[in-house]
């Protein structure tokens, strides 16, 4: 017995030490280098020369990996066969080696996760054996691809750094540390906070207020922000200003965005790097900015079932990262990218565009295993707004719903819901497909409405919009505010044609609505006079309501369709 004991020891040991001896020649290299671009079809770059850097352990005992650079892409091959073959690569940009400042770059994660990674395949010996299998293949000259590899993303357009950056004359401008104190870097959990949001530009406006104190470090002081008073102007918001011409508008709005962001999660300004936590991130998406997404840790069950489900739906994931020296960074990823059997993922790391790759942060074979990664928020999803003064009509004491949504992210149907003074919410429906709706009220109640999105084929329980109350009064109040609007239907009883006069008609849009709250018809053109005419003799007998909507106002009557 005790001789068995000692050679399965004796066994285990010459595993573990075979899984680490198995070097990288450069002929390797250069193989695997080719091979690996010929099947991500870019074998133009065959014609360049690269550049080849070896990269050591902090103590330069130890190679860890090579990073081959193009002119505009790179690749980082491990220096061990026991690691994966490709560990992270970009066909846009070469990969900085050296940086002049104290952030975190990817080549400070690369060294970081290849150290952790190096310990972990001491306990997990089988991963380096399925690692060698990879090499081979790579290295045979004749990779299969796979008939289920898929790229999805990367969906950001954005290239936002944490300070200040260089136009395209040179000049040193703030942008997303436009409004900080002292010009202080944002933070990076502001950051992707705030790419998130530039990816499905929402909000238009926020929610609410929030102020707090700072009374440590060398930025004191209260910061507040007001985010119901302000409209993002989304239009005005560039996706990249490091080299680029831009306009003092262009620069505060997207500084504005970012301070309400930093400001929501109590980033803790500092001269040297601002901080906060992802985890903060849900609750500031959800009370502020109109977005319900969730934070996971990496060694949650469903982490990384939920992760790439999220990005196969286009919806980008915001990560934490922590290196081997105690060092943190949060980026976004915005992609998944699946080469036969390896899975890469595509990191936006917030440095103004530089060392945007694909990353392999997680090895398909071992799910619940290593992982340069510690938490994420995931499934980020706008929640939509109602719009609190809707139009009402007295005579057919109806409500013009309206509510404003995204155009970044399909929506499969709305469900609108409405009760009767304290009564419990029912349903109207939730098949609704158009963003407004006309809600026939009676007389003596007072309604609250308010709707939420289906994405993905999944309703949120706590994505319902802003509520909305209308009493009886309202109706009343908006009669008089109205006044004569010298509106007219002609006939008000029509069978074939409609003739809609106003004195505001031209460069208004006329819509007819059933009183099922459906869009029946649009203006498809200008209209350019203040007389319309309209072909209803398609149209179901029953009652019908008539809107006309400018950039000023928006007015509403009934007709009879015979």
């Amino acid at each position: 017995m005790m001789n068995y004991k000692k050679i399965t020891f004796i066994f285990l040991i010459f595993l573990i030490n075979f899984s680490f001896a198995q070097k990288v020649s450069k002929v390797d290299i250069l193989n695997l280098n080719k091979n690996f671009i010929k099947v991500s079809g870019h074998s133009d770059l065959l014609n360049q020369e690269p550049k080849i850097y070896k990269i050591y352990t902090d103590d330069t005992k130890y190679l860890l990996f090579y990073i081959i650079n193009y002119s505009d892409a790179f690749i980082v091959i491990s220096a061990d066969k026991s690691y994966s073959p490709v560990k992270a690569f970009s066909f846009n940009h070469p990969l900085r080696i050296k940086s002049n400042d104290s952030e975190i770059h990817m080549i400070d994660i690369l060294q970081s996760d290849y150290k952790f990674f190096k310990s972990y395949l001491r306990e997990n010996p089988e991963i380096g054996f399925e690692n060698q299998k990879k090499w081979n293949t790579l290295l045979s000259g004749s990779p299969v691809k796979n008939v289920n590899d898929a790229v999805y993303g990367p969906f950001l357009s954005s290239l936002y750094g944490q300070v200040n950056c260089h136009d395209n004359n040179g000049h040193l401008v703030n942008v997303t540390n436009y409004y900080t104190p002292n010009h202080y870097a944002v933070g990076c959990v502001a950051m992707v906070f705030s790419e998130v949001m530039r990816y499905y530009n929402w909000p238009r406006k926020g929610v609410g207020n929030f102020s707090y104190t700072d009374s440590y470090g060398s930025s004191q002081g209260t910061y507040s922000a007001d985010f119901s008073e302000e409209f993002y102007n989304w239009g005005s918001i560039l996706d990249e200003y490091d080299g680029e011409a831009s306009t003092e508008q262009q620069r505060s709005e997207l500084g504005k965005l970012a301070f309400h962001a930093a400001v929501s999660v109590r980033m803790d300004f500092e001269n040297g790097g601002s901080t906060s936590n992802i985890n903060k991130i849900p609750y500031s998406a959800w009370k502020f900015f109109r977005y319900v997404s969730e934070y996971k840790e990496k060694t949650a069950f469903d982490f990384w079932q939920t992760l790439d489900t999220s990005l196969r739906h286009n919806i980008p994931a915001q990560f934490a990262i922590y290196t081997s020296g105690g060092a943190g960074h949060a980026v976004v990823g915005d992609g998944i990218k699946y080469i036969g059997n390896e899975k890469y993922y595509h990191l936006n790391m917030g440095w103004w565009g530089d060392d945007n790759s694909w990353y392999q942060i997680h090895q398909s074979f071992n799910a619940g295993g290593y992982s340069n990664i510690t938490a994420a928020v995931l499934n980020m999803i706008p929640i939509p707004e109602m719009n609190d003064s809707p139009d009402l009509d007295e005579e057919s004491r109806t409500v013009n719903l309206e509510w404003y949504y995204t155009y970044k992210i399909p929506v499969q149907n709305y469900e609108l819901q409405f009760k009767k003074g304290p009564d419990d919410w029912v349903t109207v429906a939730d098949t609704i497909t158009t963003k407004t709706y006309i809600f026939q009220t009676d007389s003596k109640n007072d309604y609250s409405f308010r709707i939420r999105a289906q994405v993905n084929g999944e309703w949120k329980n706590n994505g319902w919009s802003n509520e909305i109350k209308i009493a009886q009064a309202d109706f009343k109040e908006k009669e008089v505010f109205e006044g004569d609007e010298e509106l007219t239907l002609y006939p008000t009883a029509a069978s074939e044609e409609l003739r809609v006069s106003y004195k505001k008609l031209s460069g208004s849009t006329v819509r007819i609505y059933n009183l099922r709250g459906s869009l029946v018809f649009q203006s498809d053109e200008d209209i350019l006079i203040n007389e319309y005419k309209i072909n209803v003799s398609s149209f179901q007998t029953g009652f019908y309501i008539l809107q006309i909507s400018n950039d000023s106002e928006r007015i509403a009557t009934s007709f009879l369709k015979l």
